[in-house]
């Protein structure tokens, strides 16, 4: 097996853990004998991702695995074939697909996937001028509404059917301890995680990421070695430098 490190991808969020994109390079490494590939980047996926239509039950595709730490760490230690999706919701027909051999986890760029969670959307409704992370406030009685989880208490947001970020709604109060807005509806429900991959026999696929893929032959369960880097379970740390 070749082994490489990748470089420090320069993301940044919008709203102190804002994206601001770069580019990592991959420059060869000295991997002692049996250690298994670590991916190295500082932070998961871009806030929100590519707007994408609404699946019947409301919920909404966005490309990001949530949180501060995405969970979580995928380990397919050999070629597996197994049923994956062909849309995100789900609604059109599932096929076979050979998933290859790779660590699949936001943080593992030097594998070829895209990371999707499909949620509900929180709506709320601004009870006083509410702040938004490109420095525009909105005026009460604004809908704003919740597309993704970012971390550290900022989300995604989409408000007059712009996407934007900020501060979560429910989290965000005034210098009094009010909240800034209130919610409308329930909580969102039904949330799934996927890797959008390449079948090696060709197409691509949406392969649902839950408890249960763990029960499949050769797929393990990653570790984390620290905030930005995982590594294949049971393998030893890039060297530094």
């Amino acid at each position: 097996m070749r082994f490489s490190s990748v470089g420090v991808l320069g993301v940044t969020l919008a709203f102190v853990l804002a994206c601001s994109g770069g580019e990592g390079g991959t420059e060869p490494a000295v991997i002692p004998p049996g250690a298994a590939e670590v991916a190295e980047v500082p932070l998961a996926v871009p806030v929100g991702g590519q707007p994408q239509a609404k699946c019947a039950d409301a919920r909404e595709p966005a490309q990001i695995w949530q949180g501060e730490y995405p969970a979580p760490i995928v380990d397919v230690q050999s070629p597996l074939t197994t049923e994956v999706q062909t849309d995100l919701c789900g609604e059109a027909p599932k096929r076979q697909c050979t998933i290859a051999a790779a660590l699949y986890h936001p943080w593992a760029f030097e594998t070829k996937a895209e990371y999707w969670t499909v949620r509900g959307i929180d709506r709320f409704i601004a009870d006083k001028d509410f702040p938004l992370d490109d420095g525009k406030t909105v005026p009460p009685g604004t809908v704003i509404e919740v597309t993704a989880y970012v971390g550290e208490g900022f989300c995604s947001l989409r408000v007059n059917g712009s996407e934007t970020g900020g501060t979560c709604p429910d989290v965000l109060t005034d210098d009094a301890g009010n909240s800034l807005a209130h919610r409308d509806g329930p909580e969102s429900s039904g949330e799934q995680q996927f890797v959008a991959v390449d079948c090696t026999d060709g197409g691509k696929g949406y392969w649902l990421v839950n408890d249960a893929i763990f029960q499949l032959p050769g797929v393990k369960q990653g570790e984390l070695v620290e905030y930005g880097k995982v590594k294949g379970a049971g393998a030893e740390p890039l060297p530094p430098g």
